[in-house]
C-alpha cells in the first residue's frame, strides 16, 4: 500500500490531539504545530510498514468512506 505521509498527518491532526499523541506515542502538550509535524515525520520514518498501514486505514481510508 502506498502511504501518503501528508495525507495521514492531516487526517490525524483533524482527528484531534489524542489521535496524534496515540500515533506518536507521547504527550505532545507544549509542542507547537511545526514541532509536532517534525515528530510525526520521524515516527512515520521509524514505524513498521504494517503498523503505519493500520493507522492509514483507520484515519484516511475509513474516514473517506464516511
Amino acid at each position: 500500500m502506498k502511504i501518503n505521509n501528508e495525507k495521514i498527518k492531516k487526517a490525524l491532526f483533524n482527528s484531534g490531539t489524542l489521535a496524534v499523541e496515540d500515533f506518536c506515542g507521547m504527550d505532545l502538550s507544549g509542542y507547537d504545530k511545526e514541532s509536532i509535524d517534525k515528530i510525526m515525520d520521524e515516527v512515520i520514518d521509524q514505524m513498521p510498514d504494517d503498523t503505519l498501514e493500520e493507522y492509514y486505514k483507520i484515519y484516511v481510508i475509513d474516514a473517506e468512506k464516511e
